[in-house]
This record gives structure tokens, sequence and C-alpha cells, in this order.
């Protein structure tokens, strides 16, 4: 069983990560909390459909977290440092499907936490939001794990 749940979320990371394979006309309505930042949401929405800008708006090395198979039953989050060249576009997600939920916390005014977790599940990946100067930028980011 946990097997098959493991398979799910990798199938779920490699849509919400998927090169953009259209013309932009299947556009997911991404609506964000009113307690967020206007130019948060700007910038939210930008990251997610302009590859060049995502690159620009991630501090490299980015530090996070990743989870590593033990075994066939074990996984363990291990501390990473995500690297430019390898990195998979974060795309949006479309909560509507009911199979996700988003959770924003906010720390202050220029430090956001999100979190997208399974619903009925326990795992989740977690991403940081930094405000520098004028621009928000993606500070951390843990792939999906056990939480």
């Amino acid at each position: 069983m946990k097997n098959l749940f493991l398979l799910l979320l990798a199938g779920v990371s490699l849509f919400a990560c998927r090169p953009n394979s259209g013309s932009g006309s299947e556009a997911i309505s991404m609506t964000l909390p009113a307690e967020l930042p206007a130019d948060f949401v700007t910038f939210y929405q930008k990251f997610h459909t302009d590859s060049l800008y995502q690159m620009e708006h991630i501090i490299w090395p980015l530090s996070g977290q990743t989870s590593v198979q033990v075994d066939s039953t074990h996984s363990e989050k291990q501390p990473t440092q995500w690297q430019k060249e390898s990195w998979r576009m974060h795309r949006p997600v479309d909560f509507s499907k009911g199979d996700f939920l988003q959770e924003w916390t906010p720390m202050s005014e220029t430090l956001l936490i999100e979190r997208i977790r399974t619903k009925g599940a326990n795992y989740a990946l977690e991403r940081r939001f930094a405000k520098s100067g004028a621009e928000w930028e993606l500070i951390y980011y843990a792939d999906m794990q056990e939480l």
C-alpha cells in the first residue's frame, strides 16, 4: 500500500513540475488567499508561467530537503542543495480537483511558507519565499515527503 502511495506521489510531482506543453490556453486558475501581499500574488503567478522568470527568482544553490528511499518501506529526509542545472520547473497545480491542499503560513510581510499536501495522507512539499528588496524569491524547497 505504501509503495502504491509513493508511486502516486511521484506521478503528482511529475505533473506539478512538468514542462509547459501547451499554448497557455489551458491556464490553471491560481486563487491565493487575500491575506497574501498583492505583489506576491503577481510574483507567484508569473513564477509558475514564465520559466526564465522562475530561474531568475531562485537563490542558487537552493537549500532544501529531499526524500531518499532507504528500503522498500522506508525513506528518510536529507538536506540538499538544489542546482540550477538539474532544476525541474514548477508549474501551477490545479487545486480544484481536490487531490491536494495548499496551506500558507505568513512568517512576516517578507517571508511566506507554502505547503502543498496530499488530501487524506501525511505527505507534503514545502516552499519558502522571501522578499529581498523589491523582488520575491524562492529561498527553500523540500520535495514531497512524509510529514
